[in-house]
């Protein structure tokens, strides 16, 4: 032993000598340390990831044509923003907003005023026999232009009266949802359903009713299934690792055809098969390595030219996630990080130890996915408002 080791530190005794006020003091300055590094360091950048406006419609209630939405919005920062909330371009009759909301003022505590964000709005919609394809856009908009906040963070509700399907049990909701509301499981479900062919539109000029074929990879109990039955002449495959739920769309959801698939790949599907395949929470859910193996496998099944669009948990979702500084360091200069098995992990899947809650940088997702695939576009914080969607496009 050294004699440095052997001599003894005066000035850093060990924990079991120091005085009560010296151990005061060190818990002090770690306070200290803790609070700067989240106000100098923290604060900054989980403003700039939450971006200019994030609002989320909670939900949707119809009594005859009189609608009601609720949920939160937040501002754009650091302006002037007079705020208000339209139906297809067109201001609510009665807006209640802003509430308070103490659960979205600690999520989001680095932003001032969260804390007061909540809306309850209303209005008629008698005319919603006419909305274009059946679906009404909201959009949380300046009061002054009524342009929206956040163009891509729209929501879309289908006329109720259009949408006979039976509704999954309480318990699928759940599972599949995070939460039993049923009108909230519904909205999302429809809103993602516009959301991609508006991302179909723009990335391959195309819309539903130009596919032959499309996949519905980790389909659930068809929250989004549920709304190609509007699109006859295109075969809908959806598949998932949750036997139960695909049996419940296979007796409910007729006009589509699902299958099990197992937790790792290949699946049991044709090679070629599809035009558009998309995945909404699943590639939020693998490790580096399942998402790779899963690629190759969705590159397989994809025809040439073909569109894919999978969803990832980035800078939106992160903001969110609680995340402390070291996280948040480690996603920017890592491009990734895989932040430990999901607690829905053991109602998805039959090896919960490997369904995990991961972020991806965009930069990340350009440089490791474009084996057979070309990233097409990356739509930040787009699906739920919360969840970024990557466009790829299948390698001929």
């Amino acid at each position: 032993m050294s004699d440095d080791a052997e001599r003894t530190d005066e000035t850093t005794p060990v924990a079991g000598t120091r005085s009560k006020s010296e151990r005061g003091a060190l818990a002090l300055r770690s306070t200290v340390r803790e609070h700067v590094a989240e106000h100098l360091y923290l604060r900054p950048q989980l403003e700039a990831m939450l971006g200019d406006a994030n609002w989320c419609v909670d939900s949707v209630e119809w009594d005859g044509d009189e609608l009601e939405i609720r949920g939160w919005a937040i501002t754009p920062p650091d302006a002037y923003a007079p705020a208000t909330f339209t139906l297809d371009g067109r201001p609510f009759d009665e807006i209640d907003y802003p509430r308070a909301r103490a659960d979205i003022g600690e999520l989001f505590w680095f932003r001032p005023g969260a804390r007061y964000s909540g809306f309850v709005c209303r209005t008629t919609a008698a005319d919603r026999g006419s909305w274009p394809r059946g679906f009404a856009t909201i959009d949380f908009a300046d009061r002054r232009s009524l342009a929206p906040f956040a163009p891509l963070r729209s929501f879309h509700l289908i006329d109720p009266d259009a949408d006979a399907l039976p509704i999954p049990e309480e318990a699928r909701r759940t599972r599949v949802h995070g939460n039993d509301d049923v009108t909230s499981f519904l909205a999302q479900g429809a809103s993602a359903f516009v959301k991609l062919e508006r991302a179909l539109e723009k990335s391959a000029a195309k819309s539903f009713d130009d596919l032959r074929s499309v996949l519905d990879w980790g389909c659930g109990c068809g929250r989004v299934s549920r709304y190609f039955a509007r699109h006859p002449n295109l075969a809908l495959t959806g598949i998932d690792i949750d036997a139960s739920n695909v049996d419940w769309c296979r007796t409910n959801l007729p006009f589509a055809r699902f299958e099990t698939c197992q937790v790792d790949p290949p699946t049991g599907l044709e090679s070629s098969s599809f035009d558009l395949l998309f995945g909404i929470s699943v590639m939020t859910h693998l490790s580096e390595a399942d998402r790779e193996a899963w690629l190759g496998e969705l590159a397989r099944l994809a025809r040439p030219g073909a569109t894919a669009l999978l969803t990832t948990q980035g800078a939106s979702a992160l903001c969110r996630s609680n995340a402390d500084a070291d996280r948040v360091a480690r996603w920017r200069q890592v491009g990734m990080i895989d932040v430990g098995v999901s607690v829905a992990a053991s109602d998805l899947s039959p090896e919960p130890d490997r369904y995990i809650d991961c972020f991806l940088t965009p930069d990340y997702i350009r440089d490791r996915w474009s084996n057979e695939f070309e990233v097409v576009d990356l739509l930040e914080g787009y699906i739920g408002n919360a969840q970024d969607l990557v466009v790829l496009r299948r390698l001929d």
